[in-house]
């Protein structure tokens, strides 16, 4: 059952003031993370985006890079420290004022004496935290490096009838980085290599029009990145791959981090436990150069530009083909339209007005010996290339304060091969060929208030702006107040500005008007308060004329969404915490589906009745939410770390009916150290269907989703830098879903998944004397000359 009409109108209402009371005495500066969970390794980062506690994979990414890399506290920056969680301005300024007084730290012990940061912050950043130990002596120079090589396998098992599942292949990755400190400057190489399912074989079937591909299941070995970076004190230069951003991430950002400034490393790869994938993240390739600290009398100027050239994979269903036999495009109004009566020439009518398709076809045949369709979720290797070009130049007057201009122009080429390729208009990548954007952004830091903004125009006359307010009035209050707006027009695909793009008929762009507030408030010592409100409209929709082409219309009345959570976390004892939350949302939470308008005014709701009828004037899919959760974690005996999640999920729309279901969600985490080098964890998730309309059995997962999910692993140091790590999954499903065609199951009920990785870090020092005795060793022979 849906939620009342009533019950929106009424409480819709109420909740928008409630809210903005609540929101407006997160986190001032510091980076929204919106959950409660402790984090000590990755496992628990992807456990968190699992259970939805982490709603989108970007802030997955850069948790896990930040984790990865290590912050170091004795370099790092006003912006850098604003990444962490729950570390605000006033603890950045802290921390910053701590390391001035000090020089600089030479143990953790001394971060746990800055009063302004509490214990339970502390206990959050630490894991994200380092010091090398090269830096406690001036007096040596240290040298760096690490080496990662990581497997996983991902097979699954139970069921005895005809699959159509492909089989998973296992990952492989190789990750290396090495680092010299000599004095004020730091020499950096770094390579990631990949082994992975990736479709290298293709080639576009001329005779029939249709795209193929050899061996769809193959490993592919891919290097995904390589560079080498000099750092000195007013410049960083980079060659090879790399990411880099800037402001507000409105204009342009390949980092993902909260606050980009300049260049990042970008060797990082993410791993899937529940498809057995890995894959490296997207960078660019080519050079970049970075000017800082070019002094002025007050103040100081930094520059930047940037250059790459680089082929790219694409998923298959990001991109779209499309010819006659002619090798034209085929106009069209509706799917009839591309309908040739031939199987393998039958295409889609896009949203552009053009028929495209996105299947591709291995060289299976029938017994019949006619190919047959496959769904092949392919890869496709190395299929497009991009040229991209950029600079950026900012005045700092300090830390906090900044005002700059940047700008881009990138360029999109696919093979000359493939007739009407293009990237799908529901991709992160614009329709066009080409974009450019141009941007200005700043902030201004005075006393406890920060403020930040950034507008960017794009080639098409898209535009975007986003507006921060950052406060800490008090010592136990944080505000933070983020407005932003995107016209319809504004894709651009560097944007990472809040604001999720929407996918209204097929089209995915950013359309919203928004306001969002975050509150920490600490009224007793054991007590955090956090509440999260954000609002946003959507001013435009589409609607498709009889061409074929978009029309832009303003929404009358707004389409108006609405997200809200409140937080409680307790700290009864030391080493002991509590977190209560629960949240409501009303937006699209249907994620493909749409509603629409037809020929009498009615909206309707269902995703499949918005694709059949092609003539309404679509708006966005509704749906409300309503999640509550606890949390507990102790630590009190402290080789032993527990925690217990129950989150419970109530839906009124879902991806396959309007109807109410519940779900509910429970994670248990056992972490046990019982030597100094050794770690033990145990983890387990369990998750609970029930809708009422697909109920078959007891539960039923029709989201894809495991009903049990278990797994233990094993971290094992060794002398000499080594260390290994083992991991054993174990998903189960109940799921009866088969494929319309074929009859056949669409999955195993049972996987298995096997983690392994060794990893060397290595750090040696040399000591001064041993510059002085080649200085010495070389005066000598000048003295013989």
């Amino acid at each position: 059952m849906m939620f009342s009409p009533c019950f929106r109108t009424k409480y819709f209402k109420s909740l928008i003031i409630i809210g903005a009371f609540l929101a407006w005495p997160g986190r001032a500066g510091a980076f929204e993370y919106e959950f409660e969970v402790p984090i000590q390794d990755e496992e628990d980062i992807n456990d968190a985006y699992t259970l939805g506690l982490i709603e989108d994979e970007e802030t997955v990414n850069n948790l896990i890079n930040m984790l990865r890399d290590g912050l170091d506290v004795n370099r790092a920056r006003y912006n850098d420290f604003l990444q962490l969680p729950g570390i605000t301005a006033r603890m950045a300024d802290a921390i910053l004022n701590k390391r001035k007084e000090l020089g600089r730290f030479s143990s953790m012990a001394d971060l746990q004496q800055i009063e302004e940061v509490p214990g339970e912050i502390w206990e959050e950043i630490i894991p994200f935290l380092k010091l090398p130990d090269g830096q406690k002596k001036l007096d040596k120079v240290p040298v760096t490096g690490s080496a990662r090589l990581g497997y996983i396998q991902y097979k699954g098992s139970g069921r005895e009838e005809p699959l159509n599942e492909k089989d998973h292949l296992p990952g492989l990755y190789l990750k290396g980085e090495s680092t010299v400190q000599i004095k004020d400057y730091k020499i950096s190489i770094g390579t990631l290599m990949t082994v992975r399912e990736l479709n290298k074989n293709f080639f576009f079937n001329k005779d029939n029009n249709y795209l193929m591909v050899k061996n769809p299941n193959a490993m592919a070995y891919s290097f995904d990145g390589m560079y080498g970076m000099v750092e000195g004190p007013w410049f960083k230069t980079i060659l090879g791959s790399y990411n880099i951003g800037f402001g507000e991430k409105l204009t342009f950002d390949s980092t993902g981090k909260a606050r980009p400034n300049g260049i990042a490393t970008p060797l990082h790869y993410y791993e899937n436990n529940n498809s057995g994938t890995v894959r490296p993240e997207k960078s660019l390739l080519g050079i970049a150069a970075t000017f800082d600290n070019l002094r002025l009398p007050k103040g100081w100027m930094t520059a930047s530009v940037f250059l790459s050239y680089k082929k790219e994979d694409i998923y298959q269903y990001d991109f779209w083909y499309g010819a006659d036999d002619e090798g034209e495009l085929i106009a069209c109004n509706t799917n009839s339209d591309c309908n040739s009566g031939d199987p393998l020439k039958t295409y889609t009518c896009g949203s552009d007005g053009f028929c495209h398709s996105s299947r591709i076809y291995s060289r299976y045949e029938t017994k019949e010996g006619t190919l047959t369709f496959s769904h092949q979720y392919a890869t496709m290797y190395r299929f497009y290339q991009e040229r991209l070009f950029g600079g950026q130049v900012a005045y700092n007057l300090n830390d906090r304060t900044h005002f700059g201009v940047l700008g881009y122009a990138s360029q999109w080429l696919f093979s000359d091969e493939i007739p009407g390729a293009m990237f799908s208009l529901t991709s992160s990548y614009p329709g066009r060929a080409s974009i450019y954007a141009f941007g200005a952004y700043g902030a201004i830091g005075i006393g406890v208030v920060d403020m930040g903004f950034e507008a960017s125009i794009q080639d098409n006359k898209g535009v975007g702006a986003v507006y921060r307010l950052e406060a800490s009035p008090l010592k136990e209050l944080d505000i933070t107040w983020k407005m932003r707006f995107y016209n319809a027009l504004y894709d651009n695909p560097y944007c990472r500005g809040q604001a999720a793009a929407d996918e209204i008929l097929g089209k995915r762009n950013r359309n919203e008007f928004g306001n969002r507030y975050v509150v920490t408030y600490r009224p007793i010592k054991y007590l955090r308060l956090t509440t999260d409100f954000d609002i946003w409209s959507h001013p435009f929709t589409e609607v498709k004329l009889d061409n074929g082409k978009i029309y832009q219309m303003a929404n009358e009345p707004w389409i108006t969404d609405i997200a809200l959570t409140q937080r409680f976390v307790i700290h009864p004892a030391p080493r002991n915490t509590i977190t209560l939350w629960a949240s409501y949302k009303n937006k699209d939470i249907s994620v493909n589906g749409y509603s629409y308008l037809n020929d009498n005014g009615e909206e309707k709701g269902n995703a499949y009745a918005a694709r059949a009828n092609l003539s309404g004037l679509y708006v966005e899919g509704r749906g409300e939410q309503v999640q509550a959760a606890i949390q507990g974690q102790t630590n009190a005996y402290k080789p032993l770390n527990i925690t217990l999640a129950l989150i419970n999920n109530f839906e009124g729309v879902t991806k396959y009916t309007d109807r109410f279901d519940y779900t509910l969600k429970l994670w248990l985490l056992l972490s046990y150290k019982p030597w100094k080098y050794t770690n033990i964890s145990t983890k387990l998730k369990y998750w609970y269907h029930n809708n009422p309309e697909y109920d078959i059995g007891t539960y039923y997962s029709d989201r894809g989703e495991p009903t049990v999910d278990w797994y233990i692993f094993v971290t094992q140091q060794f002398p000499m830098g080594f260390s290994l790590k083992v991991h054993y999954g174990l998903t189960k499903y109940i799921d009866n879903r088969k494929d319309n065609d074929t009859g056949r199951f669409l999955r195993y009920d049972m996987y298995h998944v096997i983690k392994a990785y060794i990893e060397w870090n290595y750090e040696s020092m040399l000591a001064n004397k041993t510059f002085a005795s080649m200085k010495e060793s070389g005066s000598k022979k000048s003295k013989k000359k």
